[in-house]
């Protein structure tokens, strides 16, 4: 028999798609330069897209604007706009329409689960003043609680007279003042030096350089855990954003692997961690995709049908590879509960997760098949459980292992394996009820995992 070179693997986890969560917090204020052009204003619309999961523009859900209004202070102060005639208008946004208005007296009876996210507004040279800053503050474990529900945080420069920083009107006065001090997150102010530079993760999110060297005041101390946008000209990060959740999203999911078990190459086993589900009772169940050829990607498996549904075990062997053929397999982690916020669901409705594997790949595949299994498959049921036993099944030789398929959905699935990929047991116990009609079948596999072949009719 020839034997199967097989590349060495690793577990590896692969980016999951926007979050609930989403937090983007920057130094520039481009809910006031958005009127003066589109590069401000398209920054604005990146951080709104980003906290709303592009519902931005949306009519049928709205974001909360956090600002005061011009008659709270008096008039626009000199130096500063009210960034509802302003940035956001310069994106065609309309209060009562994209977006709701909460100043400091709106603040503490505001029911923030009624918006996709929260836009706090500039303290220059927007209208955020002190009195609105206090106010979220003194709200910061209910954002946290929104966050953790699906909504998302943006807020733009935020400075005070102390900081001896060109503040404007200083509406955070007297400072100090508790610059950020609503987010979840420990954030420090600090003065900021032009230009400004993208990171490839800024450049991800659409952005160019114009986009951030509108005047701009304020950068961060460090980047407390966030991805960096844009860094100043002394490398203080200028502009953050990523998902902030005070528990590991669920299911919590991110290793998988790939193996030949028997280096003959008969298939590939696929075999992952088990996931932590939000529900340890309800539990979730796992799904497979694969890519394969010289474009096998993480992307790519993720582009086609899965290859198998409804699993609940925590391997799947792939019996229908090819020699010389590169593989790599996603394995997506579906929660029986649904996703928060806008995170995508899963086929069947749930929250999901994925692991990626590395590519693997067979140069030679095992030529000889084992004997059948030359007995008759008894069912029986009880209620939802089904007994299937073959005890006049022939003696199994060294190696060799009894497999028992089913196709559970017979329209829609292929043939999946029931029992331990070990098994020589003679007797299982089944109790899937995706369909009331299932199909089953029994063959004998061998060390290099290859398969009887069809017994129609039954041999001697």
């Amino acid at each position: 028999m020839r034997r199967a070179w097989f590349l060495i693997l690793a577990a590896l986890a692969i980016a999951l798609p926007v979050r609930a969560g989403n937090v983007f917090v920057t130094g520039h204020d481009p809910d006031f330069h958005g009127l003066d052009g589109e590069h401000a204003a398209h920054l604005l619309e990146t951080a709104l897209e980003y906290v709303t999961c592009g519902t931005t523009y949306s009519t049928d859900e709205k974001f909360l604007v956090i600002s005061a209004r011009p008659a709270d202070l008096g008039g626009v102060p000199a130096g500063h706009r009210d960034p509802v005639a302003a940035g956001f208008a310069s994106l065609g946004l309309v209060e009562g329409v994209h977006f709701d208005v909460a100043n400091a007296a709106a603040i503490p009876g505001a029911d923030f689960s009624q918006y996709t996210a929260l836009a706090v507004v500039s303290s220059f040279g927007g209208l955020l003043s002190r009195r609105e800053l206090d106010a979220l503050v003194a709200r910061r474990l209910d954002i946290v609680d929104f966050l953790e529900a699906g909504g998302g945080v943006f807020a733009s420069a935020e400075c005070d007279s102390a900081s001896g920083r060109p503040c404007g009107a200083a509406l955070l006065d007297p400072a100090p003042a508790p610059m950020y001090g609503f987010l979840p997150f420990p954030l420090q102010s600090v003065g900021a030096t032009p230009p400004y530079t993208l990171t490839p993760f800024g450049e991800s999110l659409g952005l160019a350089f114009d986009d951030v060297n509108d005047p701009t005041h304020n950068s961060f101390l460090d980047d407390a855990g966030l991805m960096v946008v844009d860094y100043d000209a002394t490398g203080l990060p200028t502009t953050l954003a990523g998902n902030w959740l005070a528990d590991p999203p669920f299911p919590y999911f991110d290793e998988a692997w790939v193996e030949d078990p028997s280096d003959c190459g008969a298939g590939l086993l696929v075999s992952w961690e088990e996931a932590v589900w939000e529900d340890p009772i309800l539990g979730g169940i796992y799904n497979l995709y694969r890519s394969e050829g010289p474009i096998a990607s993480c992307d790519d498996a993720l582009s086609r049908a899965p290859v198998a549904t409804g699993l609940d075990q925590l391997s799947w062997f792939d019996r229908s590879t090819e020699p010389g053929v590169e593989y790599l397999y996603v394995v997506e982690a579906e929660d029986a509960q649904p996703p928060h916020g806008c995170d995508p669901p899963g086929p069947r409705g749930g929250a999901l997760a994925w692991a990626c594997t590395e590519p693997a790949l067979i140069d030679a595949q095992a030529e000889e098949r084992p004997e059948g299994v030359f007995a008759t498959l008894f069912l029986s049921h009880d209620a939802d459980a089904v007994t299937l036993e073959w005890p006049s099944a022939r003696a199994l030789l060294p190696g060799e292992r009894f497999r028992l398929f089913k196709d559970p959905e017979p329209q829609f699935g292929p043939f999946e394996l029931l029992n331990d990929w070990d098994s020589v047991d003679r007797r299982h116990v089944d109790l899937d009820t995706r369909s009331p009609l299932q199909f089953f079948e029994l063959r004998v596999a061998d060390s290099c995992d290859q398969l009887s072949a069809d017994e129609y009719p039954a041999g001697p």
